[in-house]
């Protein structure tokens, strides 16, 4: 048994993540008490009842990362221990908090200001992202090229064969959608995001951001991490600054990242933090792997439960 945990991105927030884990396991409400010293306000408060500020970019990222570290930390409690991680955008801190190489302390603040640099980068209202579905890449990238005459366009998430994300000026993206759908491909999807992420249009943030990642000491890596921007795995923690600068306004590699998972031997993938999108893109990937997650109460009994009669079945095997 391999285990790979993948961690969720911006999107997948909702009113009460984590709350059964909270009220169920001291481990997780102490994360979250440690968390509370340095957001502007409470996780419960933003969090457990309903709030416009938990769309907000500048709190969502900080609250994400937060519920999946402390999801993680069950894992671990419970003697889980991930083989390999990687993170979908936002994702990728939590990844490497589980890595063991950005410590939660550093973690929380460096996200914090990450959150708050992507929400002010762009005004809102100013760029658009789009999920475009079984359209091959080639014909995605030709109509983004002739689209760029009306603005900023480019794929910006490669999720899986069967979608790719396109980001950039409002203008851009819409003339990109029409094109495809002059070309017969109408399965388009506006995504509820307050900027185009992964994009050019972020380049000058992430010069912003990267003075925050300067404060950051990162540890030697205690776990194989995959790189959203490479899509390979990353060993040597002094890239990390390099390549999560980039991070922000390059395409994400989430299709090649699962797929370089894959290759290690992986049988196993839990999906940790609010939401199922990663699990409904390994399920598309490849359909030998097992899919847990680790979102709520019943989800993580699931998971456990699941891993113990594995690690069972694979200890009787060896014994005969």
């Amino acid at each position: 048994m391999k285990i790979a945990c993948f961690f969720s991105g911006q999107g997948a927030q909702y009113t009460g993540m984590g709350e059964e884990l909270y009220h169920h396991f001291p481990k997780f409400k102490e994360i979250i008490h440690q968390a509370n010293h340095w957001l502007p306000e409470t996780y419960e408060s933003l969090v457990f009842q309903p709030t416009d500020k938990l769309n907000d970019t500048a709190y969502t990222q900080p609250l994400i990362y937060t519920m999946s570290v402390a999801a993680y930390a069950l894992l671990q409690e419970a003697g889980i221990k991930a083989d390999i991680v990687a993170g979908l955008s936002l994702g990728e801190y939590a990844a490497l908090t589980a890595s063991g190489t950005l410590p939660f302390e550093q973690g929380l603040p460096l996200v914090m200001a990450r959150g708050k640099i992507m929400s002010q980068g762009i005004p809102q209202g100013v760029g658009k992202m789009v999920a475009v579905l079984n359209t091959p890449k080639e014909v995605i990238q030709e109509v983004c090229d002739l689209a760029s005459s009306e603005g900023v366009v480019v794929p910006a998430n490669f999720n899986t064969e069967k979608q790719v994300v396109i980001g950039g000026d409002t203008s851009g993206v819409t003339q990109a959608v029409q094109l495809l759908k002059d070309r017969g491909y109408k399965k388009v999807l506006p995504l509820k995001v307050s900027g185009p992420f992964h994009t050019p249009l972020l380049e000058p943030a992430s010069h912003l951001f990267a003075k925050s990642l300067d404060q950051v000491t990162f540890q030697p890596l205690q776990l194989p991490i995959v790189s959203n921007v490479t899509g390979d795995i990353t060993t040597d923690e002094k890239q990390l600054p390099h390549l999560l600068t980039q991070q922000m306004y390059q395409a994400v590699q989430w299709e090649k990242t699962m797929e370089t998972c894959f290759k290690t031997g992986v049988t196993h993938v839990i999906e940790v933090g609010p939401g199922k999108v990663l699990s409904q893109f390994v399920r598309q990937t490849n359909r030998e792997i097992k899919v847990l997650q680790v979102e709520n109460l019943a989800s993580f009994e699931k998971t456990i439960e699941e891993l113990q009669a594995s690690q069972l079945k694979e200890t009787h095997y060896v014994g005969k």
